[in-house]
């Protein structure tokens, strides 16, 4: 009873996000239908201007272009204002019925906060990556699969850069460093120094803003397809040989053929940080066009869910034949 309760309570939730989506779809084509009203006369009245320049009339059909502009930029600023709140709605809405449940399903121990991420100065802390000028970070989400504890969110990492024309004015703009997935897995080797590797591709095809350099050196391991593709930094490298194994290097290449974006990981504090370089951000709704329905949410959720799980199948984080060392 309490179950039947629960699943109708979910679809009434359902119900009402998907006659909100509705609602923002309608105004969105009424605009859309406004602009392309208005969209021959903006075109006759540019053709009339181009036309009549030089002559009595060019005045007139200007200041009709002008108002036409104007109308337009009234029709698209109203509808923004009135829309923006319910897509906030919208979002918010999605996000604590949809994705949690979702989530719910193949995570246990489930903990979703759509508004909070990962601290800056707990990844500044472990001093793996250059954290730029601008943090941002959303989407946290932690949980437990096939017993292997994880936490993720998204994150977007910019750098203020500077230019100079040559006329001597400095512009400033932002650079990405990284925006995409940082997750977090246990790691079920125990190991003492750290090792960090990214696709050559990570950030340009360099080093650039990779790794501590007075920290870890560059080193190479067995596998030259392995190398071909990473650069490998380890503390140790005795170390390093310990952890990336032929079979974890297999995995690992495996694993970036399937991922869509270049891959970073590090082993440190034994647990493995997987930074995934995709330039999009997890759990966003789908587009508010495409009605709710179970293949539009699979279709939206489960291949971000299928993108964690990945890694720690393919990885076989949850193998206990390496189960860490418990200090005495």
């Amino acid at each position: 009873m309490v179950l039947l309760r629960l699943e109708m309570k979910c679809m009434n939730d359902l119900e009402k996000l998907e006659a909100l989506r509705k609602d923002i779809a309608v105004s969105e084509e009424r605009r859309n239908k406004l602009f392309w009203l208005l969209s021959p006369f903006m075109l006759f009245a540019i053709i009339m201007v181009v036309l009549n320049r030089g002559t009595s009339r060019f005045h007139s059909y200007l200041m009709l272009l002008l108002v036409l502009l104007l109308v337009t930029i009234m029709i698209f600023a109203i509808y923004s204002i009135r829309n923006a709140p319910r897509y906030d709605l919208y979002k918010e809405m999605y996000k604590k019925l949809v994705v949690y449940s979702t989530l719910s399903k193949t995570f246990t121990n489930v903990r979703y906060e759509p508004n909070s991420g990962i601290d800056r100065d707990y990844l500044a802390s472990l001093d793996m990556i250059d954290m730029g000028d601008i943090y941002e970070s959303e989407d946290y989400v932690s949980g437990n699969y096939k017993n292997v504890a994880f936490f993720l969110s998204d994150i977007n990492i910019e750098e203020e850069e500077t230019k100079t024309d040559s006329k001597g004015n400095e512009e400033t703009y932002y650079e990405t460093l990284f925006k995409g997935q940082w997750m977090v897995f246990d790691f079920n080797k125990s190991f003492k120094s750290n090792i960090q590797l990214a696709e050559k591709v990570f950030w340009g095809g360099t080093d650039r803003k990779l790794f501590p350099e007075k920290k870890y050196k560059k080193i190479k391991l067995e596998s030259s397809e392995f190398n071909k593709k990473f650069a490998i930094f380890a503390e140790n490298e005795h170390e390093a040989f310990y952890v990336l194994t032929p079979r974890m290097m297999e995995n690992i290449l495996s694993l970036a053929d399937k991922c869509e974006a270049p891959l970073f990981l590090c082993f440190i504090n034994n647990q493995l940080h997987i930074g995934l370089n995709n330039y999009r951000n997890f759990f966003e709704p789908p587009n508010v066009k495409k009605p709710l329905s179970s293949e539009t949410l699979h279709s939206a959720i489960g291949s971000e869910i299928e993108q964690i799980t990945m890694f720690i199948d393919d990885l076989e984080l949850d193998n206990n034949l390496f189960k860490r060392e418990v200090e005495k």
